[in-house]
């Protein structure tokens, strides 16, 4: 029997927004505990906004913010903001426990803006080898063969059509916004190209 156990063991990176923080969902949290005068926000549990969030149809959270809220909020410009970019996910926490347990050892967490705070939060991470990585993330996953890549964002989902080295990509399938994505012709296209793709969900991990 051949053994598959050696794809994507050369390292894992996990996207930040939406494995590692729900961004959008920090941002209006916060308004909401600050008891913003929004009848939509105030009006709205937490577990409300949680799924309307996931289920949000655009990976653009600005564009979620403006269609479900009526608020103009540039979500680039939280870039620094320790509460819009704080981690509350699991999923990534133990998936990079469970590699360092396992012995790989280049293990990343990956935005394509750089971010002080994002940096800060890894390195809270306390766990041996995680480094932060940022920028185009074609060159990225191009020094990197066979790593597996962790994310959610189409845009990202989209570049890896361009790497040229192996890879594993693993999808999160939570986000309504992924659905276009799995739909699309794209796996079958990265499958032909030297990678190997597959779907994960985070929601199961917690909150």
């Amino acid at each position: 029997m051949v053994d598959f156990r050696f794809l994507g063991r050369e390292g894992l990176m996990i996207e930040y927004t939406d494995i590692v923080s729900l961004v959008g969902y920090n941002i209006i949290n916060y308004l909401k505990s600050k008891r913003i005068s929004n009848e939509k926000i105030m009006g709205m549990s937490d577990e409300d906004i949680l799924l309307s969030y996931l289920n949000r149809s655009d990976f653009d959270i600005s564009k979620w913010i403006k269609d479900t809220f009526d608020l103009e909020c540039n979500v680039s410009d939280y870039i620094e903001s320790e509460i819009a970019y704080a981690p509350n996910n699991l999923y990534a926490y133990k998936m990079f426990t469970q590699s360092n347990k396992e012995k790989i050892k280049n293990l990343m967490i990956y935005s394509d803006t750089y971010s002080k705070v994002i940096e800060k939060y890894v390195s809270a991470f306390n766990i041996p080898d995680l480094k932060y990585v940022h920028g185009d993330i074609i060159p990225i996953l191009n020094e990197r063969p066979n790593i597996t890549f962790t994310t959610s964002n189409p845009i990202s989902i989209q570049k890896c059509k361009e790497v040229k080295a192996p890879l594993m990509l693993t999808i999160t399938d939570d986000f309504m916004y992924v659905s276009d994505i799995i739909e699309s012709d794209i796996v079958d296209v990265l499958r032909k190209s030297n990678k190997i793709v597959m779907f994960t969900s985070i929601s199961t991990n917690g909150i």
